[in-house]
């Protein structure tokens, strides 16, 4: 049985007609000039079985239904349902998420570069709900102006409380899993999602070693629709055997840390997800901060490091490699410390070994990194590569850094590096910083409102200055 909601026009006001195997039933008027969206849902609709409803926006809406929004699997984004049956409204289901993915565009959808989404105009409303019982429900959707800011709680437009029926469980069976990973988001692992039975969390435990890192997050928060004990036993038993993946190594280390070392031990894996998981354990181990650890595991895992090291460059991918050069930042062996320099001057990891080595606080490295700092542009003068490392030297040495930092302001071929020293020496009031945003402001430099905005939220007193105001302010600290 399908029920489909109609919208027609009559007078001024919108009214909603409930449509039935083609004969009508009852109706709903919506304010004026408040359209009413409509949903049907793919058949059948069974107990057990997912439950993708169709949502056609009114004629007048902006943006489009898009699944999936991010990488956790019951997120709709701006798109929420209700779900009642007799009259009663059924609880959301609670997941428990492995990864947390803060921000991003509100309202928006996530997807994979280069690659069109498929199965528009849909969402999954069986990983918000349970369906247990056949019989007839009904479901009502709501687009609210905003996810994250000040009109989330703003409804833009909605459906009608619309039936639909939900037959008896039946027999089903796995598809081949694809690995396209627009269909793996988007269709295949949503609709297995929900039932928690053990063929398909094998699927989805599968999916943690998918080269799209996009698809390991999703399978990673997938996990949540099964028990934590049985989720956590065949992790543990993956780390051991097939080695890890980045996705899942924090949660290991978190509830079973004894485990780093088999993980680590994988470093020499021909597999590049296997080898940024195991990337990810050492670092976890090596970290400066990381107390769970003992000295020998340590030591451990510090050799196990620098042996990979040409591996890891030769198999890992960008990230892979950068995430290396912050483990060899956090270690105290001295080795680290010179592949760093090693990898800046082969431009591996270039930033992040840049980064990196300041921490160690060795105020050897300080000249030299000072050179790097006050080069003249080689290429893009608007290029980014250094801008992190005026902030490095300042959080690093302190005092010790600001004549680098003023050096640079006046040397370096790089704007961004330029813009950045000046921030660090308005930090520590230094005539030299204020000079160089006054000059912005004069000569109308194309980063003067950046600058402006930095003063603003640095001085409570500049919150509401204009432009004429904000360069007397820095004429007078200036001198």
């Amino acid at each position: 049985m399908r029920f489909i909601i109609k919208s027609v026009l009559i007078g001024v006001a919108a009214t909603a007609i409930v449509l039935c195997e083609g004969r009508s039933g009852y109706s709903l008027k919506s304010p004026p000039g408040q359209e009413i969206a409509r949903l049907s849902f793919e058949e059948p609709v069974r107990v057990g079985g997912a439950v993708w409803a169709h949502v056609e926006l009114p004629n007048n809406s902006q943006g489009m239904v898009q699944y999936p929004v991010g990488v956790e699997p019951d997120n709709l984004g701006c798109h929420e349902f209700e779900v009642r049956r007799n009259g009663v409204l059924l609880p959301r289901i609670v997941v428990r998420y492995t990864i947390r993915v803060s921000g991003g565009i509100s309202c928006g959808a996530i997807g994979i570069p280069g690659r069109p989404m498929k199965h528009l105009g849909r969402l999954p409303l069986h990983l918000q709900y349970r369906f247990e019982t056949p019989g007839i429900y009904e479901v009502r959707y709501t687009r609210k102006a905003d996810e994250f800011g000040p009109r989330r709680d703003e409804t833009l437009f909605r459906s009608a409380w619309t039936p639909v029926e939900v037959q008896p469980a039946a027999p089903a069976t796995i598809a081949s899993p694809p690995q396209d990973p627009v269909e793996i988001l988007s269709d295949f692992l949503p609709g297995i999602l929900g039932f928690p039975d053990g063929e398909r969390l094998s699927v989805v435990l599968d999916y943690l070693y998918h080269p799209e890192e996009a698809v390991r997050r999703y399978a990673a928060n997938g996990l949540g629709y099964w028990p934590d004990d049985e989720v956590q036993r065949r992790l543990s038993a993956l780390a051991r055997t097939r080695g890890p993946s980045d996705v899942f190594v924090d949660r290991i280390m978190a509830s079973a840390p004894e485990l780093a070392e088999a993980m680590f031990r994988h470093l020499g894996s021909d597999n590049p997800v296997i080898v940024r998981g195991a990337v990810t354990a050492a670092s976890r181990v090596v970290s400066i901060h990381q107390q769970l650890f003992s000295d020998a595991v340590k030591a451990k895992a510090e050799d196990a490091l620098i042996m990979a090291t040409e591996h890891v460059i030769r198999v890992g991918d960008g990230q892979t490699i950068v995430d290396f050069a912050a483990a060899l930042g956090a270690m105290s062996d001295e080795r680290g410390h010179q592949l760093l320099w090693d990898f800046v001057r082969r431009r591996v990891a270039y930033e992040q070994s840049l980064i990196a080595i300041p921490w160690r606080k060795d105020l050897k490295d300080l000249p030299r990194l000072a050179a790097i700092l006050d080069a003249p542009a080689t290429g893009d003068p608007l290029s980014t590569e250094l801008s992190s490392l005026p902030y490095s030297l300042h959080n690093a040495y302190g005092a010790a850094a600001l004549p680098v930092l003023e050096n640079a302001l006046k040397k370096s071929g790089y704007i961004w590096v330029r813009t950045n020293c000046a921030r660090e020496l308005i930090v520590e009031n230094r005539p030299s910083g204020f000079a160089f945003v006054a000059d912005a402001i004069e000569k109308d430099r194309f980063y003067k409102r950046e600058m402006i905005q930095f003063l603003r939220d640095r001085f409570p007193e500049l919150r509401d200055a204009d432009d004429a105001a904000v360069l007397a302010f820095l004429k007078r600290r200036a001198i």
